[in-house]
């Protein structure tokens, strides 16, 4: 079955021709450019794999039809005058994907201001250390200052 492409605009002289399936695919490109190159009435070929299209300029004198028509015999691709369907959406990132990226950031910030001597999970296990001693001094030891003190020794322990 020959590739689909979709001839999405045309002007006498020039044509782009688009394949969204061979979006990003540099080594199909390459082929499609060295197969239509050099055929009569090419003038020039331009391939941008990244957009998924190819630009075709052309003599005026030479139908397009008439340059397209071999490559499609040969089954190299098949096209249709329209637009490709829009591409699929790109879902968003997840609330927590968000977040992490956030403090990955704030942790790299640390990291590089400080030149490598505090990141994240340092201030958290100084933070609760802090915290529990607060707790210590205000006299609630058990529940408050342990959990505290147990919390910093985790995030240490997961290190």
């Amino acid at each position: 079955m020959a590739t689909k492409g979709y001839l999405v605009h045309r002007v006498p002289g020039r044509a782009r021709l688009k394949f969204p399936a061979f979006r990003g695919n540099r080594e199909f490109f390459a082929n499609l450019n060295r197969q239509l190159e050099g055929r009569p009435g090419v003038l020039a070929i331009t391939v941008n794999a990244a957009t998924g299209s190819l630009l075709l300029e052309h003599d005026l004198s030479t139908p397009l039809e008439h340059i397209l028509e071999p490559p499609v015999r040969e089954g190299l691709f098949d096209y249709v005058e329209q637009e490709p369907p829009p591409p699929a959406p790109v879902p968003a990132p997840s609330l927590v994907a968000v977040a992490a990226k956030g403090v990955d950031l704030v942790n790299q910030g640390l990291a590089a201001t400080s030149g490598g001597r505090v990141d994240l999970p340092s201030v958290y296990f100084l933070a609760h250390i802090g915290m529990g001693i607060l707790e210590v001094t205000r006299g609630h030891v058990m529940p408050p200052a342990i959990t505290l003190f147990w919390r910093a020794l985790e995030g240490v322990r997961k290190r």
